[in-house]
């Protein structure tokens, strides 16, 4: 899938990201279960193999970042009474991959992880400051609830 990190606005940069998301989910709808996890596994398949057999670092992988989101009740959590406010995600780095960027939703907070080779970048926590960025960027340019209007939403 494609970031479209060369599309300078931010609002058209996410409806290109919604559209190309929503035809991938489109294209996954008329496959029973097991076929979707199975094709899951399949794209994995060469990756987990090389690490399994330590061969990992022998091949180039066929992808070097790795975004996953898992979404999360959106009902307010608890914990030993306490509230659960957020949830920071974590993930795997496997040998070969650059990047692994994992979000997880809880109680409607949304947490971004950054998981990163200090070779391929040795600055990650740069990564952190230009995404929350980005989100300002976005947060100012989305329409506000008093002129949102179906034609300008950038989903439409």
């Amino acid at each position: 899938m494609k970031l479209y990190t060369d599309i300078d606005d931010p609002i058209e940069r996410l409806a290109a990201i919604h559209r190309t998301s929503s035809l991938t989910k489109k294209s996954m709808e008329g496959l029973s279960k097991p076929v979707a996890q199975n094709l899951a596994l399949l794209s994995m398949g060469p990756l987990l193999l090389q690490n399994m057999t330590g061969l990992g670092g022998r091949a180039r992988p066929p992808f070097n970042l790795m975004i996953s989101n898992v979404p999360g009740p959106v009902d307010t959590q608890y914990l030993a009474g306490a509230k659960l406010e957020m949830m920071a995600p974590i993930a795997v780095l496997y040998h070969g991959l650059g990047l692994m960027i994992a979000a997880l939703t809880v109680s409607g907070t949304m947490g971004i992880g950054f998981i990163g080779d200090r070779d391929s970048l040795p600055h990650l926590q740069r990564l952190a400051v230009y995404v929350g960025n980005a989100f300002d960027e976005l947060d100012k340019a989305l329409p506000t609830e008093d002129n949102v209007h179906p034609s300008t939403s950038p989903m439409a």
